[in-house]
C-alpha cells in the first residue's frame, strides 16, 4: 500500500500543477506526465535523502523513503491550509480524467498477466528461463535497499562506480523497503510502468492526433510486432489444417527466446528484437519509454511555457540519463533537428541549449569520477561507426544494402507501408506533430544501424530501437485509422485486416512468454540465511565467495563476481572491466601461504570477508579470527571477518 501512496501521492499533486498550467490539451496526456513526474520527484527525493544519511546512520534507504513520504504528505497538508490553493486543487481534481480508470485497469491487468508469472517467491526466488536479466537487476536493488550504496558503485565489483541507469533500480528499492519482497517489487514496478507506457502512448495519440482510438491502436502495435514472421510460419504449415496451426501456436510452449529466431530465416530476423522480449529484460525501456513521449509532448506544447520553464524542462530532459541514457540521447537529438525546423524556435533552442548542457555536464562529470584504472576502453573507443547491427548476434557477414533492405522490410512487414502513409497524412493535418516524430523515428533509424554506442556489440543497440518504435507505432496507428475514416464500406474492413497483418506475428511470438513457467530456482535466496549474513555484517562490507548470489540478496558486494552469476558474459565484462586482473587477485589471495600475505592482499583490495573454502590447510585457523556461522535448513557456510583476522598485520 505504501509503495503505491509513493507513486499516487506526488503523482496527483503534479496533475494539479499541470492541469493548472493547461500545458496539454488532453487531460490524458496530464494524468500520464504527472506520473511520469510524480516517480522522478519522489525518487529523486529518496535519493538525495539517502546520500545525506549516508553520513550519519545505518539503513538508510528505509529511512529515506518514509523521510521523503513524510515530506510529501507535510507539503500537501500545508497547501491544502491555504484556502486559495484548496480551492484550486478542488477545481483541478474535478478535471481527472475518471473515465480513463477502466483503461488504466486493464492496461494494469494486462500487465499482471504478463510479467507476475516470471518471477516468484516459493521460499527461493524462482524465475522463468527467458528471465535471465534478473541475475544483473536484483544486486543493484538489493544494494539500495540493504547496502546503503549511496551514492552508488558497482555491487558485482566493488569500488568501482555504478554507471548502469540506476534510478529506475531505485525506484524498485523503494517499493521494497516499504516492506514487499525482492520479487513483489519488481512485479509492481513492472505493472505501474507498464500501464504507464500504454496509457502514455494512447494520451500521445489523443494529443497528436486528437484520436484516442488511434493512441490504442498505437498501443497494441507497441506490445507487439510486425513482421512477416506469420507468413513464414503459415507457410511451413501447409499440410495442417487451420484449426490444427491456431491449436499449436495457441499452446505453444517453445523457449520464447529461440521461437523468435525463426531458424534458417534468410532475411537475418531476429524476433527478439522486436517483440516483447527487452520489455520483460531491460524492464527500465518500459521508463524509459514513458520519459521520451512525455519529453517530446513537453516540446509539442513549448509555445505555452514561459522562457524559464522551458530551461527548466530542458534542464531536467539532460538528466533522464541517469533514468535511461538512450532515452536521454534520443530526445537530444530530437530536440536539435526539430529546432531547426519548427516554429517557435526561440522555446525549442531555449530547451534543446540547456538540455545539451545538462546532457553534457552528465557526460563529463561521469568520466571524471568513474574509477578509470578499472575500466579498459570504454571511455575512450565508444561510440564508434559500426554497420553490423543487421546481423543476429552470432553472425559476421560484410555489410550489404540488399540485406539491409530485406532485413528491415522483413521485420516491419506490413507496417512499412501504414507508416508512411500515416506520417503523409499527418503532414498534411499537423505538420508540427509530423515533424516531431520524424525528427524522432529518422536519426534515432540512422544511429542505431550505423553507431555503435555500446562495448559488448551494437546489437546492444536494442535500447534505440525499442524506443524507435513508439513513434512508428504512433504514425502505422494514424494510418490505420485514417483507412477506417474513409468514406467507403471496405475502409473498416481493410484497417482491420492491416491491424491483424501488423500485430500478428507479435502475438504469435507473445504466446510462449505467457505460458513460461518459473521453473529456475535462484540458490542462496531463502529469507533466513539473506537475514543473517544482512544482521551481522556492515552494509558496505565486501566478500570475497562463491556464493555471489547470497551476499548480493544480503545488499553487500562482491570483490569478484563468477561469470556463471552474469550469465557468462565474459566478453562483456573483459571489455568493460578488468575482470580477468580481479579474478587473478582472488586467486592469488587463496594460494596465500601466510597469514600475512593473505591479510595484506585482502587489505589491499579491500575486502572485509572471505569464505575459507579453498584457503590451504595452515591458513584455516587464525587467531582472533572471528567467524560467522550461517546454519539453516537451506544453507550451510562459514565467513571470516578479516578485519578481526589481521588486526596484528
Amino acid at each position: 500500500m505504501l509503495a503505491v501512496i509513493f507513486t499516487a501521492l506526488p503523482s496527483l499533486l503534479f496533475f494539479v500543477v499541470l492541469s493548472r498550467k493547461s500545458l496539454f490539451q488532453s487531460r490524458l496526456t496530464t494524468l500520464a506526465a504527472a506520473i511520469v513526474a510524480g516517480e522522478i520527484f519522489a525518487t529523486y527525493l529518496a535519493y538525495f535523502l539517502s546520500c545525506v544519511l549516508r553520513e550519519v546512520t545505518s539503513g538508510v534507504l528505509q529511512k529515506a523513503a518514509f523521510t521523503a513520504l513524510a515530506i510529501m504528505l507535510a507539503g500537501i497538508t500545508c497547501s491544502l491550509a491555504s484556502q486559495k490553493w484548496r480551492a484550486a486543487a478542488a477545481l483541478e481534481l474535478k478535471k481527472f480524467p475518471l473515465r480513463s480508470l477502466p483503461l488504466l485497469a486493464l492496461f494494469a491487468w494486462c500487465g499482471d498477466q504478463f510479467y507476475s508469472h516470471h518471477l516468484i517467491r516459493d521460499g527461493d526466488i524462482y524465475r522463468t528461463q527467458i528471465y535471465w536479466d534478473f541475475t544483473v537487476i536484483f544486486p543493484i536493488v538489493q544494494s539500495f535497499v540493504a547496502g546503503d550504496n549511496f551514492p552508488p558503485e558497482n555491487p558485482l565489483f566493488s569500488g568501482v562506480q555504478l554507471t548502469y541507469h540506476y534510478l529506475p533500480s531505485l525506484l524498485v528499492a523503494v517499493y521494497s523497503t516499504f516492506g514487499l519482497d525482492l520479487p513483489d517489487a519488481i512485479n509492481l514496478f513492472s505493472i505501474i510502468q507498464f500501464s504507464l507506457l500504454m496509457l502514455t502512448v494512447t494520451a500521445a495519440g489523443e494529443e497528436f492526433f486528437e484520436s484516442k482510438a488511434a493512441g490504442l491502436v498505437a498501443a497494441l502495435l507497441l506490445a507487439t510486432s510486425g513482421s512477416l514472421r506469420f507468413v513464414s510460419e503459415f507457410a511451413g504449415r501447409k499440410n495442417q489444417t487451420v484449426s490444427e496451426i491456431i491449436s499449436e501456436l495457441y499452446y505453444n510452449e517453445q523457449h520464447p527466446y529461440l521461437f523468435a529466431l525463426l531458424q534458417g530465416n534468410p532475411f537475418g530476423y531476429d524476433g527478439n528484437m522486436f517483440n516483447v522480449f527487452y520489455y520483460l529484460q531491460e524492464r527500465q525501456l518500459l521508463l524509459a519509454g514513458s520519459l521520451l513521449m512525455i519529453g517530446l509532448l513537453i516540446v509539442y506544447r513549448r509555445e505555452r511555457l514561459a522562457l524559464f520553464e522551458a530551461i527548466a524542462a530542458g534542464i531536467l530532459f539532460g538528466f533522464l540519463f541517469h533514468w535511461h541514457i538512450a532515452a536521454a540521447m534520443i530526445l537530444l537529438w530530437s530536440l536539435f533537428f526539430f529546432s531547426v525546423l519548427c516554429a517557435h524556435r526561440s522555446k525549442s533552442i531555449a530547451i534543446t541549449a540547456a538540455c545539451m548542457m545538462a546532457f553534457g555536464l552528465n557526460v563529463v562529470w561521469t568520466k571524471a569520477t568513474i574509477n578509470a584504472p578499472q575500466f579498459q576502453s570504454l571511455l575512450n573507443d565508444f561510440p564508434k561507426i559500426n554497420f553490423g547491427f543487421i546481423e543476429p548476434p552470432n553472425v559476421v557477414r560484410d555489410f550489404s544494402i540488399v540485406r539491409f533492405f530485406d532485413y528491415w522490410v522483413y521485420s516491419y512487414g506490413f507496417r512499412l507501408p501504414v507508416i508512411a502513409l500515416g506520417f503523409s497524412l499527418l503532414l498534411r493535418r499537423n505538420r508540427c506533430a509530423a515533424l516531431l516524430l520524424l525528427c524522432t523515428a529518422i536519426p534515432t533509424f540512422i544511429a542505431l544501424n550505423t553507431v555503435q554506442f555500446f562495448p559488448l556489440n551494437i546489437h546492444e543497440n536494442h535500447k534505440f530501437l525499442k524506443l524507435l518504435d513508439i513513434p512508428l507505432a504512433l504514425a502505422c496507428a494514424y494510418g490505420i485509422v485514417r483507412i477506417w475514416s474513409l468514406k467507403s464500406f471496405v475502409s473498416p474492413v481493410a484497417a482491420v485486416v492491416i491491424a491483424v497483418a501488423a500485430t500478428l506475428s507479435g502475438l504469435i511470438e507473445i504466446v510462449p512468454y505467457l505460458r513460461s513457467r518459473p521453473e529456475v530456482r535462484m540458490a542462496d535466496t531463502s529469507i533466513e540465511p539473506v537475514e543473517i549474513l544482512k544482521k551481522n555484517t556492515p552494509p558496505d562490507s565486501v566478500f570475497v565467495t562463491p556464493r555471489a548470489t547470497l551476499v548480493l540478496m544480503a545488499g553487500r558486494r562482491l570483490f569478484h563476481t563468477n561469470l556463471s552469476d552474469l550469465n557468462g558474459n565474459r566478453e562483456l565484462y573483459d571489455h568493460y572491466l578488468k575482470h580477468r586482473e580481479r579474478h587473478s587477485s582472488v586467486m592469488e589471495i587463496y594460494g596465500s601461504r601466510t597469514v600475512s600475505e593473505l591479510c595484506k592482499l585482502t587489505a589491499k583490495n579491500g575486502i572485509d570477508y572471505i569464505e575459507p573454502l579453498v584457503l590451504r590447510t595452515r591458513l584455516l585457523s587464525i587467531k582472533g579470527a572471528a567467524t560467522l556461522n550461517i546454519n539453516t535448513p537451506q544453507l550451510s557456510a562459514v565467513f571470516w571477518n578479516l578485519k578481526d583476522a589481521c588486526s596484528g598485520f
